[in-house]
């Protein structure tokens, strides 16, 4: 799942790159050899933290351990959201999406964790925010 889903990150990161003339980072093809999961989420989120405005999630983002976690880091800190199509990807309808991905994963014996520990962390931001 990991190659069809690169290819896909790789062709709308083109596209972007062709239509605007802001400097477009792709996390997909980086990979370091003794990298565990967790490193790379540590490294992205401080990317996004640091230097990023505006994260767009690809389609089908919500079943990413990585890309829900980076989502979370988004939101958190004021970076600007957006789907793959560029409409805005608020917190609502993001908690909406990943607690979709959440019961259909259960479904299939995939495990949640990490997407569940996100969402409640999403939440306890949406409550903060009424």
């Amino acid at each position: 799942m990991v190659v069809p889903n690169a290819q896909r990150a790789a062709e709308i990161v083109q596209a972007l790159r062709r239509s605007s003339p802001r400097i477009i980072i792709d996390p997909s093809p980086l990979v370091i050899p003794g990298w565990s999961q967790d490193d790379y989420r540590a490294l992205w989120a401080t990317v996004i933290e640091r230097y990023v405005d505006t994260v767009v999630c690809v389609d089908g983002w919500q079943y990413s351990n990585g890309c829900v976690y980076e989502h979370l880091v988004a939101i958190r800190s004021g970076a600007t959201v957006r789907c793959e199509n560029g409409s805005p990807l608020k917190r609502r309808e993001g908690i909406r999406l990943i607690r979709r991905a959440v019961a259909k994963m259960r479904r299939l014996a995939v495990p949640t964790q990490i997407l569940e520990n996100v969402l409640a962390s999403l939440v306890v931001g949406d409550a903060d925010d009424a």
